[in-house]
């Protein structure tokens, strides 16, 4: 594999760690000092790996479910260098009860500031800072096989 396919599957295994609450997937992909945070804050929110294990327990506790897509990267990296910067723009959806009952989908769309660095020998995300450039909320429903009754011929 070589280092571009490397540094864009980071976005990849980003999205499988959140959307599966699994700490130990997200830290293994971040360096010990690795941050997250908001495009326009000045410091990051999560900063290290006790922070980002907090992170993923918050995301549990704020949402039924979430499902990233990852779309667009753009990774300038020089080869051989140890550190390398990227965009990576994603679609986050995220599952939460609806007022008066049932659920609704907050869709975030997400530019990440990727910054990357090689730590022990291991391409990871030195900092992701995110920037949503817009949200959309609709009502949704859990899937069930009977809807396709409601809607086939």
């Amino acid at each position: 594999m070589t280092e571009a396919e490397t540094l864009r599957r980071l976005g990849l295994r980003y999205a499988a760690a959140i959307d599966g609450c699994d700490a130990e997937a997200l830290l293994a992909i971040f360096t010990s000092d690795g941050s997250i945070g908001n495009s326009d804050a000045v410091d990051p929110d999560f900063v290290g790996h006790d922070a980002l294990r907090g992170m993923v327990g918050q995301v549990d506790a704020m949402f039924i479910k979430t499902l990233h897509k990852v779309h667009n990267q753009l990774i300038d990296h020089l080869p051989g260098a140890t550190t390398a910067h990227g965009h990576t723009y994603c679609t986050a959806s995220h599952i939460m009860p609806a007022a008066g009952g049932g659920w609704q989908c907050l869709d975030m769309e997400i530019r990440y500031h990727d910054d990357y660095r090689i730590e022990a020998g291991v391409w990871k995300f030195a900092a992701r800072r995110l920037e949503t450039e817009w949200v959309e909320i609709r009502r949704v429903q859990p899937f069930d096989l009977s809807i396709f009754a409601t809607i086939a011929p």
